[in-house]
């Protein structure tokens, strides 16, 4: 028999290697892969992509102001509740990836309800924005004009700002709704 320092806590008789088996448990993650909710995952891979690709441009642009005070305020809450630097772009970029691929009446669609909700059809005045986005959503943005071409505003670049502002206030809402972004660790 074993010293006592030197014995194993399963040592004793009886004692197999076999035996010790149901005793050993898998290590598992905290969470289970894919149960953050959708816009925190997107808004984590936007960041992620970010930090991963380092070359995102900056866009300038417009965006209604209230919209640009939102986006702004969510980013330093869920920077600070998760730890993580997020920035504005990560969020701009993560709203603007689930409207990419609509067509030009469906992008002014949204835009026009957008301004219906939030502006009983007045058209807002805009605030001058920059924040970093990926490239794809930057060369999105720098054709969205060209895109929407025959839509309603859309060469005063009005119908730009609506659609972008849209996107980022319905994105934002639904990130409120999940709630605080949790600590990366």
């Amino acid at each position: 028999m074993p010293s006592a320092a030197g014995r194993r806590r399963n040592d004793g008789p009886g004692f197999t290697a076999a035996s010790a088996e149901p005793t050993l448990k898998p290590r598992t993650r905290r969470k289970a892969a894919g149960t953050k909710p959708p816009m925190q995952t997107a808004v984590l891979g936007s960041f992620i992509k970010h930090r991963t690709e380092r070359n995102w441009p900056t866009w300038s642009g417009r965006i209604e102001g209230e919209t640009k005070s939102r986006l702004l305020q969510k980013a330093d809450d869920d920077a600070e509740s998760s730890g993580r630097n997020l920035m504005p772009g990560h969020y701009l970029d993560a709203a603007l990836r689930l409207v990419k691929d609509l067509s030009p009446e469906e992008l002014a669609a949204i835009a026009n309800e957008w301004l219906i909700d939030k502006w009983s059809g007045e058209h807002p005045p805009g605030v001058s924005i920059q924040a970093g986005v990926s490239p794809d959503m930057y060369q999105f943005l720098k054709g969205l004009k060209r895109h929407l071409r025959g839509q309603r505003g859309a060469g005063s670049g009005g119908l730009i700002l609506d659609v972008v502002s849209a996107a980022v206030d319905r994105f934002l809402d639904a990130a409120d709704d999940e709630g605080p972004f949790p600590p990366a660790r």
